[in-house]
């Protein structure tokens, strides 16, 4: 690597010798400069442009905390389930659904009727993501490829979120009643 870059050196500098000031040793400094910039530049570019999943195409949800956690998740839980393989398909198909259904309730809940009926249905996403946790541990105690550390702590977190939610707007509503 080191002697690639020192041909690579060697060409900018027989090209611009006369534009960059000092001796051969401050030049050859300045050359691998400009290349390390070069590479952590293209680099850059190359993450920059990557797809960045979106879960909602609604600027009324893009800072919806919930809505992001729980699609992160199911983006997760798709990616550790094509690791998985198909042993136990009936195992895995179990945890992918109940992994992935705590967002589409949280965003139907974004949608309640009422304050009562938003309650329900993040009640419902809590249920399959504590579901979810249940067949995670299941799959990383049969599976050679089952231990995702990251994978658990998202569901925990968004059973945290879920139950944090669902309390203050419990609360908020026997502050409705108690006000009536």
């Amino acid at each position: 690597m080191i002697s690639g870059l020192a041909d690579e050196n060697a060409c900018v500098i027989e090209e611009f010798e006369e534009f960059i000031p000092g001796d051969r040793a401050d030049r050859l400094a300045i050359c691998d400069a400009v290349i390390e910039e070069d590479s952590a530049e293209q680099l850059d570019g190359l993450v920059a442009h990557e797809p960045q999943p979106s879960y909602s195409g609604s600027p009324l949800y893009r800072d919806n905390l919930l809505l992001k956690e729980t699609f992160e998740l199911s983006v997760r839980t798709i990616r550790f389930v094509n690791q998985l393989g198909c042993e136990r398909a009936w195992l895995i198909d179990q945890f992918e659904r109940s992994a992935c259904s705590p967002g589409a309730n949280s965003k139907e809940a974004q949608n309640a009727e009422s304050l009562k009926d938003f309650v329900h249905k993040l009640k419902i996403a809590l249920k399959e993501a504590d579901e979810a946790e249940y067949w995670y541990y299941l799959i990383a105690a049969t599976h050679d490829k089952g231990i995702d550390e990251d994978l658990i702590a998202r569901i925990q977190r968004v059973m945290r979120i879920l139950n944090k939610i669902i309390g203050t707007s419990k609360q908020r509503l026997l502050e409705r009643k108690s006000t009536k």
